[in-house]
């Protein structure tokens, strides 16, 4: 297979233009071919393009994270006070403001720690292994060893590990809300797009960490790591200064404003002491007692208090906080910018309501099975429609029947249903779900009937679908023998 490289430089002013090159052109410009690449020429592109990461700011230390802690402002003023009272004799005082400096810093510590590791847990949702083909053999490899070029197989419940222009599919269905915000799944396609499109109508396309639905695909990656459009967003994200909140603003004015106050009005008592003839030592003394007294060292304490309880009441709610003053931020939002479905509703999809003619087994069975979502640890994966089917037919029967799919034919727009067929302990049966329009067409009796209860349910706004089941003495099925 011939050597095939792009420059970075290069690699990037072409990003946009995949969607407009046919399956064919893509392969040959990126100089691969549908039987994948040769184990040679992965090792010469990962050894000059990098392994397929994603490279986010440094991770910050524990130290650090204590340091910025101690740093504080607040927590320098305290422990001046602190320091400042113990020097004049209050040893009960000193301590008890040293003790609330170090419960300060701790809790916030903890919290920015455990804020931390977190995050990290978050980062290792990334794909860890992916089914691809290399010297034209299908076989399954780390998700980082991906380079650009590699074909990638691509099925239900499947997160993307990097972009790739389709080859093939199969009522292939997507999830890209995390990098566009549509909940809606997106249908892809294989022809070429001849204008240049933004990302979210790039169809042809499949980007990383979008997650399969529904359907099968073949593609071959064009973009990795942080070449990737995820990477993009990341490089974009590693620039971004960080700005102070409000309470940090106001916090720092305040206490500029405090230091400026004291020092003036303890230079002021010093002088008039000096005019009035007292010591040396007396003078000092008196000047520090006035300035630890003027120094408010229960206010980080209560600032401390308030935002901690409001972390964790935030934490109850499932939502992250890193630090301690982002919750007071967050209390200061006055206008939220979202974006309709999916962002403002939960995005899960429910069955309210059923209609069943004959034994509601039966519906529960196509429900169930009739689906192309996939089982992980962390449950089902798929299509919305099919986990609200799959999740309502688990309620409804915990014992679910067991068989082993022996064939199905994925659902697609042109056919409007899909099907599959079961091996049960009492024999084959043939389970097709689908447009209540598509299988009416089939039915053999109460089709006005049914009619009638489709247009009820669509007159609530609800999704409606059809189901239908029958026995079936073969061990496979076409397409043409569920149209009949």
């Amino acid at each position: 297979m011939q050597s095939f490289f792009w420059h970075k430089e290069e690699m990037d002013s072409a990003y946009y233009q995949y969607s407009q090159y046919s399956a064919e052109e893509v392969l040959e410009k990126l100089g691969s071919s549908k039987e994948g690449l040769q184990r040679s020429e992965v090792e010469k592109r990962r050894a000059r393009y990098g392994e397929n990461t994603i490279e986010g700011k440094k991770r910050i230390s524990l130290w650090a994270v204590l340091a910025r802690q101690c740093l504080n402002p607040l927590a320098i003023i305290l422990f001046v006070a602190a320091v400042a009272k113990a020097s004049l004799g209050s040893y009960v005082e000193g301590g008890t403001i040293g003790v609330t400096v170090f419960f300060m810093v701790a809790i916030a510590f903890f919290q920015e720690a455990k804020a931390e590791r977190s995050l990290e847990a978050l980062k290792q949702l990334s794909p860890d292994r992916c089914r691809i083909q290399r010297d034209g053999l299908l076989q399954e490899v780390d998700a980082k060893e991906l380079v650009f070029g590699d074909i990638l197989f691509l099925e239900p419940g499947d997160k993307v590990p990097a972009d790739a222009r389709l080859l093939s599919i199969n009522g292939l269905q997507v999830d890209e809300s995390s990098l566009t915000g549509e909940s809606t799944p997106i249908t892809k396609i294989v022809e070429k797009i001849p204008q240049e499109a933004l990302l979210a109508d790039q169809k042809n396309m499949v980007f990383a960490p979008s997650i399969v639905l529904s359907g099968k695909g073949v593609a071959v990656v064009t973009a990795t790591g942080m070449h990737s459009a995820l990477g993009k967003i990341a490089a974009e994200m590693s620039r971004i200064e960080q700005e102070k909140t409000p309470l940090q603003i106001s916090i720092g004015r305040f206490s500029k404003a405090m230091m400026v106050l004291v020092a003036g009005f303890v230079s002021l008592l010093g002088v008039l002491g000096w005019i009035q003839g007292m010591a040396i030592r007396e003078l000092l003394l008196f000047s520090i007692a006035v300035a630890v007294a003027a120094i408010p060292e229960g206010l980080p304490a209560v600032v401390t208090v308030v935002l901690s309880i409001g972390v964790q009441i935030m934490a109850r709610k499932k939502a992250l906080i890193r630090h301690l003053l982002a919750v007071e931020t967050l209390g200061s939002t006055s206008v939220i910018c979202t974006d309709k479905t999916g962002t403002l509703t939960i995005n899960q999809l429910k069955v309210v309501q059923h209609e069943v003619s004959g034994h509601l087994e039966d519906l529960l069975d196509v429900a169930f099975f009739c689906q192309d979502a996939k089982k992980t640890p962390e449950g089902w994966k798929g299509d919305p429609v099919e986990l609200a089917l799959i999740a309502w037919a688990e309620k409804e029967r915990p014992d679910v029947a067991k068989g082993e799919k022996l064939a199905e034919i994925p659902f697609s727009s042109e056919n409007g249903m899909m099907a599959a067929l079961m091996a049960f302990s009492k024999g084959n049966e043939l389970l097709i779900k689908g447009a209540p329009e598509i299988l009416l067409e089939r039915a053999s009796n109460s089709k006005s009937e049914w009619k009638n209860i489709v247009e009820k349910m669509s007159a609530q706004g609800l999704k409606v679908l059809a189901a239908a089941k029958k026995p079936w003495k073969n061990n496979d099925f076409t397409l043409d023998d569920v149209q009949e």
